[in-house]
């Protein structure tokens, strides 16, 4: 509603003329009659009362402040929409509530809705009042009061209406009354109050009370408010952020995908060289350092180093580092990187050959991505430096380099902790001075010795004991070969063991820092023979039993984790269409409700059996897989499956360890179109 401009009249009443004979009151005792009802009929009475109450100066006064506020807040969300617009940053869903609480509270405190309220309910507690010439006497359903005229602390006056204003500004009392409940014609009583009380503001408006609006002020909020929101949604659309934290530090990076212009962009290295497809992978290579791998537009492999905060990943020693580095933790089959300079570039040796890298991109002293000849990256270069003793058991830090492929698999377990060839660690002091210390192939690796079971996740400069030596031999492992399909992997790392009778899974997400145990199964007069085992995704995992009762009938049961393996559910297991529940020896989960299992086929055929879900197990189907169509002579279990950038389902099978080649088929659904063979794949 719109305020109105009023006429103050000043306190000291001026000089009127005689009230005529016809307009003085007949009744000396009594100035107006308040009929029951008169007030809470009329709805003329509630506008009248709040417009009165909304033009007390202090109310005035609180409302502008307070609107005043809340439009700067508005306007700055619009500034902040006009900024989204054009930076095209994230925007996160609470954004959308700020401009809604700061429009809702814009336009109750520029109507002054509370008061609204307040007279309300009070106008419907008054029954009927009398207006004497020193108090008002009101009648409410809680009773009967008095209110002095000599303690009125503002009068309004409208056409057609008086209205009476006591208590306070904070919490006023109002009463209108009607010209017609006076006794007296309109000016009788506005001039008998301005002779009795003459230290109160008087105000006068020759129009009756009415609706009038902000056009301006409700208009340009209104559309500040919509922009604001509209904003806001469009630049949702598209737009995605990701916050990539690291599990062994506190660090984390932030990356935004903006799907209209198909780039990938951080805070502090701005926008990626390369537009993107979209999909891409993390690999924390360090503390503060984290290399992201994106697939092109044109589907070449681009990376990427981010770091957490600007200066906080280890720098190269030089850049480019020159010198030679090998594997300090691989002696069968070291690696070996040398600067050339001749080339100039990077020699990599290695058992199955030597690479040769003239070209490489450089993230600021972070690291190099050596490229290939085509300028594509294939390995990440970044310090790794850990602490270490030298052969006379002094403290020293060892300044190495990690080399990590450039990948997008998650399951890429192949970097390499690298350190100076002329370092105190190659000069006959090494592992061999104390056996009974893990020993690792790899970077991320496990080792079964006498003292328990091992993982690390950077080639053994820290590791992460599960098991001791009672745990083995309770549990009958003697060698990595004892903790069966094991699952290790950057982001995972999880086994399953057999203890008294009962099945239990070990499961790691943080690199080994903490561990996941849960009970699957109580085995009882039951042998466990076999079983399946993985992990779709962060959190969610999947175990298939195989085993046989004590009269030697064969079972099959099926476990489902989605909480990184703190507890395990059963799931339905598959069935062929004969009705026979066969050992499963192949599983594989995209999500939690899709799923492609095997079973070893009947004797005498080189297929195996194989089932899909696409409803969280709640049915199985036998797809008709044209094994024969592909030219082999057979397949034994399922490996992997995999949902491409084209929209199909990619799923291998593999012919080890009888044979030599993986089979890749492609469906559009699992379930219900047709399998078409995609590729064979050497795997000797």
């Amino acid at each position: 509603m719109e305020e109105r401009t009023l006429t103050p009249v000043p306190a000291e009443p001026q000089a009127t003329p005689a009230t005529p004979a016809d307009a003085a009151a007949p009744e000396q005792d009594r100035w107006a009659d308040l009929a029951p009802g008169a007030l809470t009929q009329d709805p003329q009475a509630l506008l009248a009362a709040w417009m009165a109450g909304r033009a007390m100066p202090r109310r005035t006064l609180v409302r502008r402040l307070i609107g005043g506020i809340a439009l700067t807040a508005l306007l700055a969300e619009f500034i902040g929409s006009l900024r989204v617009i054009l930076d095209q940053e994230p925007v996160f869903p609470l954004a959308f509530v700020w401009p809604v609480v700061f429009y809702l509270l814009f336009m109750a405190v520029l109507k002054d809705f509370p008061l609204l309220f307040l007279l309300r309910r009070a106008l419907r507690r008054l029954q009927d009042g009398t207006l004497y010439p020193d108090r008002l006497h009101l009648v409410t359903s809680d009773g009967e009061e008095d209110l002095p005229l000599t303690d009125l602390i503002m009068v309004q006056r409208f056409k057609g209406w008086t209205v009476l204003i006591w208590g306070s500004w904070k919490h006023p009392q109002i009463v209108p009354i009607p010209d017609d409940a006076c006794f007296g014609k309109a000016p009788f009583l506005y001039a008998r109050l301005q002779e009795l009380v003459t230290d109160i503001p008087f105000f006068c408006s020759d129009k009756p009370p009415r609706r009038r609006r902000h056009l301006v002020a409700g208009l340009l909020v209104l559309y500040v408010f919509l922009f604001t929101e509209v904003a806001l949604a469009t630049s949702v659309m598209g737009i995605l952020s990701y916050t990539l934290d690291n599990p062994n530090s506190n660090a984390s990076v932030d990356l935004v995908w903006k799907e209209k212009e198909h780039t990938f962009s951080s805070r502090d290295a701005g926008e990626f060289p390369y537009p993107s497809t979209g999909e891409f992978q993390a690999q924390w290579v360090g503390d503060d350092c984290c290399a992201v791998t994106y697939r092109a537009t044109d589907g070449s492999l681009r990376v990427q180093l981010l770091e957490s905060a600007p200066g906080a990943a280890e720098r190269l020693p030089d850049d480019p580092p020159e010198g030679a580095w090998t594997t300090f933790f691989h002696y069968d089959d070291p690696v070996t990187l040398r600067w050339d300079a001749d080339l100039p570039g990077y020699r990599l040796q290695s058992p199955s050959g030597e690479l040769r890298f003239r070209q490489w991109e450089d993230f600021d002293g972070m690291g190099l991505a050596l490229c290939d000849d085509d300028g594509l990256p294939i390995w990440t270069l970044t310090a790794r430096s850990f602490p270490w003793q030298d052969g006379a058991g002094n403290d020293i830090t060892v300044q190495g380099l990690l080399l990590s492929p450039v990948s997008l698999s998650p399951s890429t377990t192949d970097a390499l902790l690298l350190c100076p060839a002329d370092s105190p660690l190659f000069a006959g002091e090494d592992q061999a001075e104390n056996p009974a210390a893990p020993r690792f192939e790899d970077t991320i690796d496990v080792c079964v010795n006498e003292d328990g079971v091992f993982f690390t996740w950077d080639g053994g400069v820290g590791c992460s004991q599960v098991l001791d030596a009672q745990d083995c031999a309770r549990c009958g492992i003697t060698s990595e070969a004892d903790l069966g399909p094991l699952v290790l992997r950057w982001d995972v790392a999880s086994f399953l063991t057999v203890e008294d009778g009962q099945v239990w899974s070990y499961t790691s997400f943080d690199q080994g820092q903490s561990w996941q145990t849960d009970q699957l199964l109580m085995l009882g007069s039951d042998t466990l023979t076999d079983w399946c085992y993985g992990f779709a995704g962060t959190g969610q995992g999947y175990a298939a039993l195989n085993g046989t009762d004590a009269n030697g009938a064969p079972w099959v049961k099926v476990f489902q984790t989605l909480d990184h393996g703190a507890s395990w559910e059963r799931f339905p297991t598959p069935k062929a269409a004969d009705g026979v529940v066969r050992p499963l020896n192949g599983l594989c989960f995209y999500n939690a409700g899709i799923a492609v299992a095997t079973a070893p086929g009947d004797d005498g055929s080189p297929w195996p059996y194989v089932f899909a879900t696409t409803d969280d197990g709640s049915t199985w189907v036998e797809p008709d897989v044209p094994f024969a169509a592909s030219g082999q002579t057979g397949a034994n279990r399922l490996t992997d499956l995999y949902f491409s950038d084209t929209g199909q389902w990619l799923v291998t099978f593999t012919q080890a360890p009888e044979g030599t080649r993986e089979l890749v088929f492609e469906t559009s659904d699992l379930t219900h179109a047709p399998w078409t063979l995609s590729a064979l794949h050497d795997i000797s």
